[in-house]
């Protein structure tokens, strides 16, 4: 089982509801948030705390957690600005500036999995770069996976290319709109 402590991170107890869980996770994350907080480990208590949330707001994976169950078994941790554009967002376009009053530019993050007690371990790696110009949103995703490379290219929410190369460059599939 991990050593951090998930309850004492989210700041609840063991006996929370998941609506508890989500509410404390909002708090929390507003006050983390890099953008919104300028503390040198914003960003560290940010993801550690999304990742808090991840576990303990999904019940098998919160059973695993309090049952010291995780061990030999994958765990995948999403990326922790995704987590908290999920909870955040209420169908809005706007989603950054009602929430920050800021322009999302250049926000680059990482998700990575492992297998614990196996010597085979996988990773993957996501890497997005989002940038606003003239009011049109362009986002650029970068996903590896296995070797694999999907190059995602979004302009406002809408998918306009989408690239998928091998090891060594190969093209394996192209899309453009």
């Amino acid at each position: 089982m991990s050593s951090k402590n998930y309850y004492d991170i989210l700041e609840i107890s063991k006996t929370s509801t998941i609506d508890e869980i989500k509410k404390q996770y909002k708090k929390l994350a507003l006050k983390w948030h890099p953008d919104r907080n300028k503390e040198e480990n914003a960003e560290s208590r940010f993801k550690e705390i999304s990742e808090a949330y991840e576990i303990l707001s999904d019940p098998e994976k919160k059973q695993r957690y309090d049952n010291n169950i995780n061990l030999n078994h994958n765990i995948h941790f999403n990326n922790p600005f995704d987590i908290f554009e999920q909870v955040f967002k209420n169908n809005s376009d706007n989603f950054n500036t009602q929430v920050f009053n800021i322009n999302p530019s250049n926000r680059h993050s990482q998700t990575f999995s492992f297998n614990i007690g196996n010597s085979n371990i996988m990773s993957s790696s996501t890497s997005t770069s989002t940038t606003i110009v003239n009011g049109e949103i362009t986002e650029q995703t970068t996903i590896i996976n296995n070797g694999i490379t999907t190059k995602i290219t979004k302009k406002n929410g809408e998918i306009i290319s989408k690239i998928v190369t091998d090891n060594n460059n190969n093209v394996l599939s192209i899309f453009n709109k």
